[in-house]
């Protein structure tokens, strides 16, 4: 009677399981189904945003082209403007020399030299081939920062080797389970460690300040040659500057004839707005001119120097300068 009791128990529990799996399978399904339609609707809401995205890539496509479009017609429109603006100046310095030449009107000499000029400009001038054999300030400093690390390194080195005899000293007198003792030997091993760092670098550091005290040695040397030159050069180009720029603001204030390499270099006059830059400038262009014995009659810097380093860096600042004053 038992026996024949189980498999029906087995047979309902199979049942029970087939149902409960039917019911599940049910739910699931529909639960399929519903995400199915998320799916769907998702696609939808995908498919509607690529075409949107699309449309706006076109957009802004359409307006890269026109803002290209517009930025090259700016740009030709700008080119013109300069052009025509450079022609025109061009034609109103032309009718100015015209006006004036048949009124006798000639340019005035900016550049003229008498003797007590020509002696500035040639102190000024040794002056500054004297300077321009000496190490710079800023040369200098670089050349004594290397003596400096040598200084200090030596005296770290001598640092951390009183250090070092402290932490043995201590070794040597407190029992070797201490703490104070223990202490005292991991100081002394750090100790060591920073000494024999610091000391690797004293060979290097020792070669750099040796060159550099030699450099120094032999700039001192060349001062005590060329330093009056450079000083007394230096006051002679501070007299000349000044009376560069009165005669400059007379001919200014004057309303006089400036010479062709003048206008074409810096214009006929001084603009309303960086008028202090145009008149440092142009007493600059000057004081180059008379320096260097320069007699271009259109070329204001005349041609670039070949030789002297000095001469051709200043040559180039001052090319730049009048580049950035003259428009």
């Amino acid at each position: 009677m038992t026996s024949a009791t189980y498999p029906q128990a087995d047979l309902r529990t199979l049942t029970e399981t087939v149902d409960r799996l039917g019911r599940q399978a049910s739910v699931t399904s529909s639960e399929v189904d519903e995400l199915q339609e998320k799916h769907d609707a998702l696609d939808g809401q995908v498919r509607a945003l690529d075409e949107r995205l699309d449309s706006l890539d076109q957009t802004a496509e359409e307006m890269r082209e026109a803002h290209d479009g517009l930025r090259e017609e700016v740009a030709d429109d700008v080119a013109e403007i300069e052009a025509a603006v450079k022609s025109l100046t061009a034609t109103i310095g032309w009718l100015e020399r015209r006006v004036r030449a048949e009124q006798n009107i000639t340019p005035v000499d900016v550049d003229h030299v008498d003797k007590p000029l020509r002696d500035l400009a040639d102190r000024a001038l040794k002056g500054r081939q004297s300077a321009a054999v000496l190490l710079s300030s800023d040369d200098r400093a670089i050349h004594e920062h290397h003596i400096e690390a040598l200084r200090q390194l030596r005296q770290r080195i001598r640092s951390i080797g009183e250090q070092a005899l402290r932490h043995s000293a201590t070794l040597a007198t407190t029992d070797r389970s201490s703490a104070e003792h223990r202490q005292a030997g991991a100081a002394f091993l750090k100790a060591h460690r920073a000494w024999t760092t610091a000391r690797a670098q004293l060979g290097p550091t020792t070669a750099a300040a040796e060159s550099a005290t030699q450099v120094l040695r032999d700039d001192d040397e060349r001062r005590a040659v060329h330093g009056p030159n450079v000083m007394t050069g230096e006051s002679a180009r501070t007299t000349l500057q000044s009376k560069l720029r009165e005669r400059l603001t007379k001919v200014i204030t004057d309303a006089a004839l400036l010479p062709s390499w003048f206008t074409i270099a810096l214009g006929h006059q001084p603009p309303a707005t960086g008028t202090q830059r145009w008149i440092d400038t142009a007493v600059s262009l000057l004081v180059y001119r008379i320096m260097y014995k320069v007699n271009d009659p259109v070329v204001a810097l005349g041609p670039a120097p070949s030789d002297h380093d000095d001469r051709r860096a200043w040559h180039r600042s001052l090319t730049e300068e009048l580049r950035k004053t003259r428009y």
